[in-house]
């Protein structure tokens, strides 16, 4: 699992084409310690976030929150041309354009929300507008770019639809899968095993562990750690658990594999990311 740098000093915008061939040397998944909006400008893409797969057409957004994994898959014979921007909360919410509650209200949950065609060139062009600003890089880019991300938000609170059917199974299998990754998120604190799981899904665990790998993106060891680590950072930043209770409490039998594993994923000890300002956790 590949993780992003820990911060970013300001919003970075980038274009990239994919086709079906990028799947064989593109990291299998990852996540970022800041938010990462997602535009499918052509063609089409697969999202596996958060249980679920999710199906992007041109025009789509999707809005991934820090912390949360994600791994995109490019099926299509045509090109899929995409878009990121990469930001800080602050970046974008303050208490004149868009506030905390409009953010809520608009941009909580991870669904996909769609640029109707009639207004695909004017949010085209705002786009190309923002990666300009990035290319240029001077001292005013920073502001500029804030500025300009504020307003993208404004035109998509404006023109999106935002309550579409999103999840897309692909096959019975993706969505066993799912039923089970899903399992795992919600019994991250119990002692689960490979086999355990295996024989849930009534499959050997070698069959197992390449069908659970091809639909997340994750080997199920690796899944059930990024889960588990999840849950100690936000037990971390919002209570006052000791560092050994909030290992146990997230399934690690053992406190000093959890200080490894959890410096290895977020680049701080447990202590130093409860400190640091990195650990409050995003509205």
């Amino acid at each position: 699992m590949r993780v992003s740098n820990s911060d970013i000093d300001r919003i970075y915008v980038n274009i990239a084409t994919r086709n079906n061939s990028y799947k064989f040397n593109m990291p299998d998944n990852h996540f970022h310690m800041y938010y990462e909006l997602y535009y499918c400008k052509a063609s089409k893409c697969t999202f596996f976030i958060e249980n679920q797969m999710l199906e992007m057409n041109t025009g789509d957004f999707l809005l991934i929150p820090p912390r949360e994994m994600h791994y995109t898959k490019y099926t299509s014979d045509t090109p899929c041309v995409r878009i990121n921007i990469y930001f800080k909360y602050s970046d974008l919410v303050d208490n004149i354009y868009i506030n905390n509650d409009t953010f809520k209200n608009y941009f909580s949950s991870k669904e996909v929300f769609h640029v109707p065609a009639a207004y695909q060139g004017k949010i085209n062009e705002h786009l190309q507008s923002m990666l300009t600003e990035d290319k240029l890089d001077d001292e005013h880019s920073s502001k500029t770019l804030r500025l300009l991300l504020k307003e993208l938000f404004l035109y998509c609170i404006r023109l999106c639809s935002f309550n579409r059917s999103t999840p897309a199974i692909i096959n019975t299998t993706d969505e066993h899968m799912l039923t089970l990754a899903k399992y795992i998120t919600d019994n991250y604190d119990k002692p689960l095993t490979l086999n355990d799981i295996a024989d849930m899904a009534g499959l050997s665990y070698t069959y197992f562990s390449k069908k659970f790998k091809n639909t997340t993106g994750m080997r199920f060891k690796e899944y059930l750690n990024y889960v588990r680590l999840k849950q100690a950072a936000t037990k971390l930043a919002t209570t006052k658990l000791t560092v050994t209770d909030i290992a146990m409490s997230c399934g690690f039998n053992d406190s000093n594999y959890f200080k490894d594993a959890f410096k290895k994923t977020y680049g701080l000890s447990p202590r130093h990311y409860r400190k640091s300002s990195d650990a409050q956790i995003d509205e």
